[in-house]
């Protein structure tokens, strides 16, 4: 198995041995999805069966990110988990009263940048995390040093290494959770105990800041707002405080335009012709600029933040265009591979194609 940037062999494997490709990894049995139309057939019509999630020793059993609906196991708690974010975040109707935070946060990004070009990819993560903060708790960011943007910068970063399978062994073996911490070799609990330590407080701190406003009266209105209630119970609060981490931690994006100058100067143009120069573009616009409405959609197509998506792991023996897959299994979609990428991807591909400069 490759130690790093795993897609990129994943789609040399499909072009050598097609789309569904099997590799056992220490007795574990990973299956790689190379094609709409298989992952359509395994993920999609077969989803009672491949929508439970892959048991991680390591991020979710000892740091605990099993309680976050990335990790969770498929069931009642996780479909509840998805309703609820849904409602509020799930669709253009639910999400436009959000949209003045996002231009208020994207007006302050350019105030900064423009004073501090050379810290641009930094921003744009501040800024994400921003947005984020006042989306999911109400809570207004500090330019600098805040402690919840740290918090979320320190548990993203967890995340991404207690999750990577090669990363620890026992995310390989995982048995290896059970040996006791005092045990040589045993330095990834200690590791696990810290990081613990921190995805407590990220789940924690933020919301007892809305717990806080909601009891001052002053709370605005935000996802963890919206979802508490008098007298409800133990279990549905834990489930609220954690799908609000999940989803503010998960605060990343890419930069891919900066690699672009050539499109960069067509999209500025649109604005131009469009927005004029005394303004900054506001969402009521989005309808006029179908050469930036498709640049986005483009940009996270084609350099996608989660180039395997997210694990799953099939609950029963099944077969699948001749293939037997063992229950257990691990079942990845790769959405690097250029077949797959339509599956994220609407019409807009088309319209930059006959468009592009």
């Amino acid at each position: 198995m490759p130690s790093e940037k795993e897609w990129l062999t994943f789609v040399r494997w499909g072009e050598k041995y097609g789309d569904i490709v099997s590799v056992s990894v220490l007795g574990r049995r990973m299956v790689v999805i190379n094609s709409v139309q298989t992952a359509i057939d395994i993920l999609d019509k077969k989803g009672a069966i491949y929508s439970d999630r892959l048991m991680v020793a390591m991020g979710g059993e000892l740091v605990g990110w099993k309680n976050g609906f990335v990790l969770m196991p498929y069931g009642s708690r996780f479909r509840d988990s998805r309703k609820r974010v849904h409602q509020i975040l799930g669709t253009n109707a639910a999400f436009k009263q959000f949209l003045p935070i996002v231009e208020l946060e994207a007006r302050r990004f350019l105030k900064r940048v423009s004073g501090k070009p050379d810290d641009l990819f930094r921003e744009i993560q501040k800024m994400n995390v921003a947005n984020l903060m006042q989306i999911v708790y109400g809570y207004e960011s500090q330019e600098e040093n805040d402690i919840f943007v740290k918090l979320a910068d320190e548990a993203m970063d967890h995340f991404i290494q207690c999750t990577t399978p090669n990363t620890f062994l026992v995310n390989i073996i995982p048995i290896l959770r059970h040996i006791p911490d005092w045990f040589p070799g045993a330095e990834f609990k200690r590791t696990a105990k810290e990081w613990r330590s921190t995805l407590h407080e990220v789940v924690e701190q933020p919301y007892n800041y809305v717990k806080q406003r909601i009891a001052a009266g002053d709370a605005r209105y935000s996802f963890a707002s919206s979802q508490l209630e008098d007298g409800m119970s133990g279990d549905k609060e834990f489930d609220i405080k954690w799908s609000a981490a999940t989803l503010y931690i998960a605060g990343t994006d890419t930069a891919t335009m900066l690699l672009c100058p050539d499109i960069q100067a067509k999209a500025q143009a649109e604005i131009d012709a469009i927005v004029g120069n005394d303004r900054l573009p506001r969402f009521e616009d989005r309808e006029h600029l179908p050469y930036i409405d498709a640049l986005a959609l483009e940009v996270s197509r084609w350099h996608t933040v989660g180039p395997l998506g997210l694990p799953h792991s099939v609950s029963e023996d099944n077969f699948q265009s001749g293939y037997f897959i063992p229950k257990g299994s691990v079942v990845l979609a790769n959405i690097w591979c250029e077949d797959l990428r339509p599956l994220i991807t609407p019409s807009h591909v088309y319209y930059l194609q006959k468009h592009a400069p």
